[in-house]
């Protein structure tokens, strides 16, 4: 669904509003005050006309008679409209005769229950079709001073040196626009600046960053919804900085009970009878199992209660990437490294390495036979993206965000008996995190699934 941004909405209210604001003002006049298109022309056209009857007038004086119908020519030709030069009565005194239709004739002789209009300068509109006409009258150029009428005749009144001065009215829309705007935009920005930062402060927190804060500075509704946002926010962080904070107690408690009980089966398997040494050692293996689990708690809760005290540092990718594939690399597994030297990017680098071999441990744990793994790194603007990829079955597209949820385990495609507690990726999310950082996963064409790590470049 195509979004539309508050200010764009803001522009086109504003010229729909200038626009219905203008045109009830159009009927509120034409209602009341019985304004037409003649009244509205009249305004504008009467100077014009006037103008130029008067440099007509001049010119025909400065040539004899037989010259006139030339000058009306010239005057057509120049102003985009006929021009006729008329005794009051309507007959031609030089240049073509014309039809003069029911509107000028009112405007000549009247209407028969009202006198004609004694005005200077007056302006008539035909129909069937429409014609606009402007007529000034004037003294008769030959000097003898008897009247005359300098009639005009056009097709269309957006015609500026006559009728309708088109950029006049833009002017006027222009400057009603940039009233409105003047008016609105500081109460607009400011909203749209509050709405923005609300939203992206909802983003990180449903990526699972608390740490934001939002202006509530406002006094108003959304003054009030951000104090709300910052208020959630805090409680969210408090909320999981003490889960993490339960798991890491719990699991450091059961360390040491844990020990006690590794340290009595191996006596136990010492001095137990040769029948009962594979049962000892069923049980040694779950308490191994319970051990491990043990150690990824405590993993995981460290990770997310150090949060922002972990010192951040430039660290060379290639470095990292290097140690990891040292670290988890079996012989059953094909790795290739593609890193370029000197990459850098801003993270914690212990976090990072542990980051970056979970990941490739969870590639080669069920995806190792599949293909090679490829681990792959570069610089995408201001952010350096850290990729691993497997050639394995990958994961169904519902579950791609789920997997770095703790203790989540696919059940088709990766379950207990795989190895592992469901909580790789989850101590992934965290040390990612921790460094700033963002890390997703998808699945490749055609089979396989990539984890893309991206930190701030160094």
């Amino acid at each position: 669904m195509r979004r539309w941004p508050l200010s764009r909405k803001f522009l086109g209210l504003t010229a729909l509003n200038v626009a219905l604001v203008v045109l009830v003002l159009l009927v509120f006049a034409r209602s009341q005050f019985r304004v037409g298109r003649e009244s509205l022309l009249i305004g504008s056209a009467r100077d014009r006309v006037t103008a130029i009857a008067g440099a007509f007038s001049m010119d025909c004086e400065a040539a004899p008679r037989e010259q006139w119908p030339r000058i009306l020519e010239t005057y057509s030709r120049r102003y985009g409209a006929a021009f006729y030069l008329l005794s009051p009565r309507g007959d031609a005194i030089a240049g073509a005769q014309p039809e003069i239709p029911e509107p000028v004739q009112e405007k000549l002789h009247g209407d028969g229950r009202r006198p004609p209009p004694r005005d200077q300068v007056f302006v008539a509109v035909s129909e069937h079709p429409t014609v606009y006409w402007a007529g000034a009258r004037m003294p008769t150029p030959d000097g003898e001073g008897r009247p005359a009428l300098l009639l005009l005749r056009a097709s269309s009144m957006f015609n500026p040196s006559l009728f309708f001065d088109w950029r006049q009215w833009l002017a006027l829309a222009v400057a009603m626009v940039a009233a409105c705007v003047l008016c609105w935009l500081p109460f607009v920005r400011g909203l749209t600046h509050s709405i923005a930062e609300m939203d992206r402060a909802t983003a990180q927190i449903a990526q699972g960053r608390f740490d934001v804060h939002v202006d509530a500075a406002r006094a108003d509704e959304l003054g009030h919804l951000g104090a709300q946002i910052n208020g959630m926010s805090a409680q969210l962080e408090s909320f999981v900085r003490n889960q993490k904070r339960f798991l890491g107690d719990i699991a450091h408690e059961l360390c040491a009970p844990i020990a006690r009980i590794q340290f009595a089966l191996a006596i136990l398997e010492q001095k137990a009878e040769e029948s009962d040494r594979p049962h000892v050692a069923v049980l040694a293996e779950e308490v191994q199992e319970m051990s491990a689990l043990v150690n990824e708690l405590l993993s995981f809760s460290k990770a997310g209660i150090q949060g922002t005290a972990v010192p951040l540092s430039k660290v060379d990718v290639a470095a990292v990437t290097q140690k990891a594939v040292s670290r988890e690399a079996l012989a059953q597994a094909q790795i290739e490294v593609a890193v370029p030297k000197g990459l850098a990017a801003i993270a914690n680098e212990a976090f990072l390495l542990r980051a970056v071999s979970n990941v490739l441990r969870n590639a080669i744990r069920y995806a190792g036979a599949a293909g090679p793994i490829t681990i792959s790194a570069e610089r995408e603007g201001r952010h350096v993206a850290i990729a691993v990829a497997d050639s394995g079955p990958g994961l169904p597209e519902n579950e791609l965000r789920e997997v770095f949820a703790p203790f989540y385990r696919p059940e088709s495609a990766r379950t207990r008996e795989t190895g592992g507690a469901g909580l790789g990726l989850a101590i992934v999310k965290s040390c990612v995190e921790v460094c700033r950082g963002t890390v997703v996963c998808k699945n490749r064409e055609p089979r396989g699934l990539e984890v893309t790590i991206r930190l701030p470049a160094g």
